[in-house]
């Protein structure tokens, strides 16, 4: 993903400078940035107030944190496909302990100016060979058999057929937090 960053952001010849760190340690100087982005990366930090204690301290007074995460009901369809053909028909989604719903509770203690703004969204799929092999792709497919996914690849091409379309969900935003 920096590498990425770099190749995007090296054609407006600004210059940026990329490094990898550790939310949990930021090894900056405190009041050094303007504004820190968690995009989508906040869920997988392991102590998540370290992280956010550390974000608050390299913000300048008045900075800000723009954190993007998704709420409870992103790709809901999708659990419940899985828990359509899954064998024991049991198939929680994976608890995030950093989304729209739980996230206030988490910055507030760091940042008493925190505002939300829901993205609205959704996903109208038209063709099956990129959501099979998205679905395949994701590190819960190992707890599905051969024939469960096939038999979820039945259901979608049937939901295609009948509907033109297979929907889904869509759940993300954003806070801003305000030092």
């Amino acid at each position: 993903m920096v590498d990425a960053a770099w190749r995007n952001l090296v054609v407006t010849g600004r210059a940026f400078k990329f490094k990898e760190i550790d939310a949990q340690s930021i090894p900056f100087e405190d009041e050094t940035f303007d504004a820190v982005i968690a995009n989508h990366m906040l869920y997988h930090v392991p102590d998540r107030a370290k992280a956010i204690a550390e974000i608050k301290r390299v913000l300048k007074p008045g900075g800000r944190l723009i954190a993007t995460t998704v709420g409870e009901d992103h790709m809901k369809e999708m659990m419940e496909w899985y828990r359509r053909v899954h064998v024991s028909k049991a198939w929680e989604s994976f608890a995030n302990p950093f989304t729209l719903e739980n996230g206030p509770e988490q910055l507030k203690p760091f940042f008493p100016n925190v505002t939300l703004a829901r993205y609205k969204d959704n996903l109208h799929v038209t063709e099956l060979e990129p959501l099979i092999a998205y679905i395949r792709s994701g590190i819960r497919v190992i707890e599905l058999s051969e024939e469960e996914l096939s038999k979820l690849q039945v259901d979608l091409e049937k939901e295609l057929k009948e509907k033109g379309r297979v929907f889904i969900s869509k759940d993300s935003g954003l806070f801003e937090a305000v030092k």
